[in-house]
């Protein structure tokens, strides 16, 4: 990913030197702020790890950290005291392990679902559909050019729109859950008074 970005996005560089001018001038406020996310544009990289794994990045971010994720895991590099190079590293590692643990937990729900005997193939269905697309995504990520971006495109559209068809029907499998056992509750109370 790295080089990656070093070759078709200039965001390390850009970073690094914010970053730098931040630890020899503290507190200057008056200079212009140079964005290194201005203006940015997924790479079919960036694509594959954030769509094909949206939950995990929506949390953990992606490699460069752009855009940033919903929980900032990882406080400012500067802070830190590392470099950008060491951050982007630092966010793929935890990138990978939100993945691992983003599958494992599907994984554990699908069991989950075998052992309840419940309709597995409305759950099977979008995982399948998330990782077909993601297996297409892939090799997009290594070449550039109108047909691989189309094909990243279109791929990654069907991997979201799955991602969404899943986290919703967890909601609803969670809210029928938690309703049934709110009945089985509300039952059990009134059988005690009576």
């Amino acid at each position: 990913m790295l080089i990656r970005q070093a070759e078709a996005w200039k965001y390390a560089p850009i970073a690094q030197q914010e970053r730098d001018y931040e630890q020899m001038h503290p507190g200057d406020t008056g200079r212009l702020v140079v964005e290194p996310c201005y203006e940015y544009r997924f790479s079919n990289a960036s694509r594959v790890i954030f769509v094909a794994n949206l939950p995990a990045a929506l949390l953990i971010g992606t490699p460069d950290g752009c855009p940033r994720s919903a929980l900032e895991l990882v406080s400012d590099g500067a802070k830190l005291g590392i470099s950008v190079k060491n951050e982007i590293i630092l966010r793929g590692s935890l990138i990978v392990l939100g993945i691992l643990a983003q599958w494992w937990l599907v994984g554990r729900w699908l069991d989950h679902q075998r052992r309840q005997l419940n309709r597995l193939w409305r759950w099977v269905v979008p995982v399948a559909i998330i990782t077909v697309a993601a297996a297409v995504m892939v090799p997009t990520a290594f070449f550039s050019g109108e047909i691989a971006d189309v094909v990243n495109g279109v791929s990654g559209m069907l991997a979201l729109l799955s991602w969404i068809g899943l986290v919703g029907m967890f909601v609803a499998s969670g809210a029928a859950w938690g309703f049934k056992k709110i009945g089985r509750q509300d039952g059990n109370a009134t059988n005690s008074h009576t």
